[in-house]
């Protein structure tokens, strides 16, 4: 996911996509949904946006990402036409290797 999907998934107003819902990444400070980012933690032990390592949010460790109601962030603004095709494209391609793993 790039910056403008993660925009177009903050400006939704349905339950699936309110501030309980929406996470932030402590590594890069980019959003998911809380289900996506539960399903992207079944196959990869790293953040979809960069790569990095993730932590896992058991025992002590802090969590992974925070729901933005808790950190206080305004959401960013909404993102252009051509960003948003360009983000389709990229969360196309997304999905297709995160079915492919899952078959794997």
């Amino acid at each position: 996911m790039n910056d403008a999907y993660s925009a177009w998934l903050m400006r939704r107003k349905d339950s699936i996509f309110s501030e309980q819902n929406v996470l932030r990444f402590s590594c890069c400070k980019k959003f998911a949904h809380r289900s996506c980012q539960e399903a992207w933690e079944k196959i990869s032990s790293t953040c979809p946006h960069c790569r990095a390592e993730m932590q896992n949010g058991r025992n002590d460790e802090p969590p992974v990402a925070e729901p933005l109601a808790i950190v206080g962030v305004e959401p960013p603004l909404s993102p252009s036409r051509d960003d948003a095709i360009n983000a389709l494209f990229t969360t196309a391609n997304d999905q297709a290797l995160i079915q492919q793993r899952i078959d794997d």
